[in-house]
């Protein structure tokens, strides 16, 4: 039978207590607790930066968690903000007033935000696209195909964006959407395929060719979903659901390895401060942040270890920030 020195070329240490420094996957006997011990990765939230005032919304949001930017959010549905991974600074705004949009981009200096409507008094959905280079948004001259707010969306850059589901209104509460749209730069094209369910206020990453949506609403009568949908720019086919219904989650990742986090229930609304992963076949329920919240910013394209959560309902808006990351952590070894 193979050792622990066969296998890795070393003997386990025994020592009266842990190793003040190891690394991952390091293994060692401690002789005052009878155990054996090793360091292990684990998922954690950690605080980041303040934001520069509360902010709530269904505000868009991309980049990674060292270089994001987020805007629409909710303190004006014109209002930007760029963080660089310690410190919020308030940015130049939106060209109009278009809140519940969807947005991707690399980083807080090449954004895209998408849709979304205007209001009040009346309140439309929208189709007008801004790209943002850190300095200004400008209005780009191509529209999407179908108004819409609500919509999931994303994209690692301005010229592969996504959006899909969302609502479109005038009149109230609208048409729930199952359509979905891609953009290659210079023009927006409606995808031939369909998501299974019509529905808004998705978690969604991704690609415009590789992308997953989860979770959702529907109104009325205001149903949460778990369903899970992946996107291969054309197509839509049906995955494993979460396993929380919710609606004004977040999202980022891949579709192989994605992240969905916060978001509320169906009334009487419970907010959530849960996180699941997906590793492309399923949802695993994981860590979660210290401060539920719903209709907050992220930074969509980052990847699924790097979320960003900032802002949101706690009911109230507020203006903390947290970070997901991968935290080495002593573990004891058991058998179970």
């Amino acid at each position: 039978m193979a050792t622990y020195k066969n296998i890795k070329g070393t003997t386990i240490q025994s020592l009266a207590s842990d190793l003040p420094t190891a690394y991952v996957g390091q293994v060692w006997y401690n002789t005052t607790t009878e155990a054996y011990k090793s360091v292990v990765g684990a998922a954690a939230w950690a605080t980041g930066g303040t934001m520069v005032t509360p902010s709530a919304g269904s505000m868009g949001g991309a980049g990674t968690q060292t270089s994001a930017v987020v805007m629409a959010t909710g303190a004006s549905a014109a209002s930007t903000y760029t963080y660089d991974g310690s410190s919020w600074t308030a940015a130049p705004s939106l060209a109009s007033n278009q809140s519940n949009g969807s947005s991707g981009g690399a980083s807080n200096t090449s954004a895209i935000y998408c849709g979304g409507y205007t209001g009040p008094p009346a309140y439309s959905s929208m189709t007008r696209v801004e790209e943002f280079n850190g300095s200004a948004w400008t209005t780009n001259p191509t529209t999407l195909n179908t108004a819409r707010k609500g919509q999931g969306g994303g994209g690692l850059t301005t010229e592969a964006v996504w959006v899909g589901g969302g609502v479109t209104h005038p009149p109230s509460p609208g048409t729930n959407l199952s359509s979905a749209e891609t953009f290659n730069g210079s023009t927006w094209t409606t995808a031939p395929g369909s998501m299974s369910q019509a529905r808004q206020y998705i978690a969604a990453a991704g690609s415009s060719t590789a992308a997953v949506v989860a979770g959702g609403q529907v109104p009325p009568p205001y149903a949460t979903y778990d369903l899970c949908e992946l996107f291969d720019g054309s197509a839509w086919t049906t995955g494993n659901t979460l396993n929380q219904t919710r609606k004004f989650p977040r999202g980022n990742g891949t579709q192989t390895a994605a992240a969905a986090y916060g978001g509320n229930s169906a009334p009487p609304t419970s907010i959530y401060n849960d996180t699941e992963l997906w590793d492309g076949t399923s949802w695993a329920t994981s860590v979660s942040m210290s401060t539920p919240r719903d209709q907050f910013g992220s930074a969509v394209t980052a990847t699924q270890m790097t979320a960003l959560a900032c802002g949101g309902e706690t009911p109230s808006a507020t203006d903390a920030t947290e970070e997901l990351g991968m935290v080495d952590t002593v573990k004891t070894i058991t058998t179970s």
